[in-house]
């Protein structure tokens, strides 16, 4: 009882373990090992975009058209067109 100054355990292995069978901790196991990595991708993937805006903010861009921050969108427009391109021609030639 939480009145009573009970130390409460947000994590009660042995109650958890119980419930679930060898085979679901194997199950999630293998889809933790997909989903982990993903907000580390994305952090750095984030990272990259931010940082391209700063070097292009400091290159002379009297040849290259727009601002740095088009330039970033830039990045939007390749994957919509790339996308269905390797999706009819390239990934069906292996």
């Amino acid at each position: 009882d939480p009145r009573r100054g009970d130390r409460v355990s947000l994590c009660d292995c042995s109650a958890v373990a119980s419930r679930y069978s060898a085979a679901d901790w194997h199950d999630l196991r293998n889809v933790l090992k997909i989903f982990a990595p993903l907000p580390i991708f994305w952090a750095l993937f984030f990272q990259q975009n931010s940082t391209w805006v700063t070097q292009t903010s400091q290159m002379d861009m009297t040849l290259v058209w727009g601002t740095p921050d088009v330039l970033a969108s830039l990045n939007d427009v390749m994957v919509c067109l790339m996308v269905p391109s390797f999706d009819r021609w390239v990934y069906p030639a292996f």
